[in-house]
């Protein structure tokens, strides 16, 4: 998880590679395209695209588990934030007003349940 800011300033992009790398996936051009659209609650504060990143790699990889999967990453992600939306985390944003910390949450949140329903094959 040392290379979070390798994958650039979108908070999606950089969640969902880490995640899908964990796992052994690669992550194909597609993905990547799919995933910068949503960074930054969607562009307009909206819901957490780090969340959304975590979502997206549960619905791959979790099979016809993905919605337990889904309401426990949301659930957890709530309690530790008391919100969804991007524009309600500031007091949890790093120092220079990054995400990095609030990333490296939800890809701890995410593989932990993603582990659970996790169906080790592709």
């Amino acid at each position: 998880m040392d290379n979070l800011t390798n994958c650039g300033d979108n908070c999606c992009l950089c969640v969902f590679v880490e995640i899908m790398n964990h796992y052994g996936v690669q992550v194909s051009d597609e993905m990547k395209k799919m995933c910068t659209s949503l960074g930054s609650g969607l562009g307009i504060g909206g819901i957490c695209g780090a969340l959304l990143a975590g979502i997206i790699a549960a619905g791959y990889l979790c099979g016809d588990d993905f919605e337990k999967a889904r309401l426990c990453i949301m659930n957890d992600f709530s309690s530790s934030f008391k919100t969804l939306n991007c524009s309600g985390l500031g007091l949890f944003r790093d120092s220079d007003g990054g995400c990095e910390k609030i990333m490296r949450d939800i890809i701890e949140i995410s593989e932990k349940y993603i582990s659970l329903f996790y169906h080790g094959s592709l």
